[in-house]
């Protein structure tokens, strides 16, 4: 067992350093999800054993009409900090798998891009996220999705995405990294296992912020923007 589960870490990180090597680029046009009257958009999605994880820390599962639903997964929304709004991406541009897509903007200012976990075709952004971004922390799973997409291939696109018991083993490694780093701090998170604490971001230094975004979460450099 103990074999089989290094095994699985070790492909884990494989994937984890294969996605984060990739080229990404982005279209430069986007909607920034500031205050503003809107209507929370209650399509259901499938349930929480069908969800899927790019190593990005954002989440993808099937919804109705054979697209996707997408979002930022708890702990890059508790590592974020407190939401002040939500940067979207532009309804109808084309993104690959590892191109930047929305990016999280925490009310101490700091910015937190994140990227596609698929490829495909933006064919809807959540609005009810333009009228209150926190949505996305109180239910980063069902409505506070980001967006939906429409993948240009299905199959090869959710093959690469973390599910299951690799998942956890991603997840587990993400955690021991992070205690590692800050050690048992109550605000940060539970070293015991236990969920990531509310905005646990908004506690830690700037200097220790931007060296664990550097860690964990795949570069969205804006000089590589394109348009789709």
């Amino acid at each position: 067992m103990v074999v089989i589960a290094v095994v699985v870490a070790f492909a884990a990180f494989l994937l984890l350093d294969w996605y984060w090597v990739r080229g990404r680029h982005l279209a430069p046009d986007g909607i920034r999800a500031v205050p503003s009257p809107a209507r929370l958009d209650d399509e259901a999605v499938t349930g929480p054993t069908d969800l899927m994880f790019h190593p990005g820390h954002a989440w993808a599962r099937t919804a109705t009409g054979g697209l996707i639903a997408a979002g930022s997964d708890e702990f890059a929304i508790k590592f974020a900090g407190a939401l002040a709004a939500i940067e979207l991406p532009a309804v109808g541009s084309s993104r690959r798998q590892g191109d930047p897509a929305w990016t999280l903007i925490s009310t101490a200012g700091r910015r937190l891009g994140q990227v596609m976990p698929l490829e495909g075709e933006i064919v809807a952004v959540n609005r009810a996220l333009l009228g209150d971004p926190s949505l996305a922390a109180r239910a980063p799973y069902d409505r506070g999705w980001i967006v939906r997409i429409r993948p240009t291939h299905l199959a090869s696109a959710t093959r690469n995405l973390l599910r299951g018991d690799l998942a956890k083993t991603w997840m587990d490694a993400v955690r021991a990294t992070v205690t590692g780093r800050l050690g048992p701090i109550p605000h940060a998170t539970a070293a015991d296992g236990g969920e990531w604490a509310e905005g646990f971001g908004d506690h830690l230094d700037d200097v220790t912020w931007k060296a664990l975004k550097r860690e964990l979460f795949p570069s969205v450099d804006p000089e590589s923007r394109q348009g789709a």
